[in-house]
């Protein structure tokens, strides 16, 4: 188990493409950062099936 220590990274970035070609990517540079980008990301997306 990693544990979490002061200074760590936590960014992420999360790329939204358009209509046209639906999709994302999330990119982190730690599991804390992505961890981060997965709890965002469903408030910012909408699923259409």
């Amino acid at each position: 188990m990693v544990q979490l220590e002061y200074g760590a990274d936590e960014s992420y970035k999360l790329v939204v493409a358009s209509r046209e070609k639906p999709y994302a990517q999330l990119e982190a540079k730690s599991v804390y950062g992505a961890l981060h980008g997965l709890q965002t990301s469903p408030d910012s997306l909408t699923v259409v099936f």
